[in-house]
């Protein structure tokens, strides 16, 4: 009878282990249409990159086109999915010598202010500049430069993921050097900026990449950047850079390939970094960067978060898969896109805000709340 149970139970114990967890399912869903529109007014050019607002009671979509002589800037507020549309007074392209939108960092609606990258051409040069104020008024309460083109240089501000939409907002401006027409050297010049409230512009620190920078990504008081790299045929692998926002101190970790997702712990102790082309999630101690552990997660994701204290999403191409950081990193739930419509889905440019998922799929955001 013994025998029988202790089979009994190994039995039940292997039908156990083999049962695929629970299939990851959001509480409800819905979609809006970000498609490029040039026949409306304001005119709607979709951004690169979304970014919370207003600590996350809106999301920048997109700025007017170029070719219009009145800037605007395109919201989502997202508890009602509208689009709300800001006219800048057309005295502001006035003030600023010329020159467009190039995104939205800060909104607080309750003051009606703003922060936006400005970005104009001196003679052939580029030029950026941090500008703040009630902007829909004409009324430039502060404006700072933040970096200008040296020569035939590429300059870039790189993405910044994953801020909240409250507190400073870290930026990263790359320079790599041309070494022929449209040529650049991979290493780069990068410098790290804090932008306050009011606007007011503070460089956190300056370093050089052996890799192009790719992402910057943003936590409470910490930012991590990547480098890009597919291959570095035999050289050296890309690096991560741990920064303080309120020291400066940076801490160079060795990370994997094309590290398209990073957030930091609730806690900040840790910072966890996906590699889309590897299928890699690995995690580091912040205070000294050695890594704790290194689990496989799927290729082809873009986006990496928090949806509560210890449960990571990583957002595929595919679907997203949940993971578990505690005790140890286990992949847990997963929910496959193909489950919800039948179609093509490449989810470069989503974004995630706790218990929500915005999930981009070529003209289409999704909102998928769990």
């Amino acid at each position: 009878m013994l025998t029988t149970r202790i089979l009994l139970a190994a039995l039940v114990s292997a039908v156990l282990a083999a049962t695929p967890a629970p299939a990851l399912t959001p509480t409800g869903s819905t979609t809006i249409s970000i498609a490029n529109d040039f026949e409306s007014r304001p005119t709607f050019y979709r951004a690169n990159d979304f970014i919370p607002l207003d600590g996350g009671k809106y999301i920048f979509l997109g700025t007017s086109a170029k070719f219009e002589k009145r800037a605007a800037v395109h919201l989502l507020k997202t508890q009602t999915m509208v689009k709300i549309s800001y006219l800048l007074a057309e005295s502001i392209s006035t003030q600023l010598g010329g020159g467009q939108v190039h995104s939205l960092i800060r909104y607080n609606s309750d003051q009606g202010t703003m922060t936006l990258i400005w970005e104009r051409e001196e003679g052939t040069r580029k030029e950026y500049l941090i500008v703040h104020g009630r902007l829909v008024h004409g009324e430039i309460l502060h404006r700072e430069i933040l970096a200008r083109q040296e020569g035939n240089e590429l300059l870039a501000i790189r993405p910044t993921v994953g801020h909240t939409g409250s507190g400073p907002f870290p930026l990263a401006v790359s320079r790599q050097r041309e070494t022929g027409r449209y040529k650049y050297e991979d290493a780069a010049r990068v410098s790290v900026f804090s932008v306050a409230d009011n606007g007011s512009l503070r460089q956190v620190c300056a370093f050089e990449t052996l890799y192009r920078p790719h992402t910057l990504f943003a936590g409470d008081g910490m930012a991590f950047l990547a480098e890009y790299s597919e291959d570095s045929e035999g050289g050296a692998k890309p690096q991560g850079h741990i920064i303080s926002l309120a020291s400066g101190e940076r801490r160079t970790i060795p990370v994997d390939y094309v590290i398209y997702g990073a957030t930091f712990s609730p806690d900040g102790t840790r910072l966890y970094a996906a590699s889309s082309l590897n299928g890699t999630l690995s995690e580091y101690e912040t205070s000294s960067g050695t890594m704790r552990s290194r689990i496989s997660i799927g290729t082809h994701g873009h986006v990496l978060g928090f949806s509560k204290p210890d449960t990571l999403f990583w957002i595929r191409n595919d679907g997203i898969v949940s993971i578990a950081t505690a005790p140890a990193l286990r992949m847990t739930d997963y929910l496959a896109f193909s489950s919800i419509r039948q179609d093509f889905w490449h989810t470069d440019g989503s974004l995630l805000s706790g218990k929500t998922a915005w999930v981009r799929n070529g003209d289409t955001l999704w909102k998928m709340d769990f």
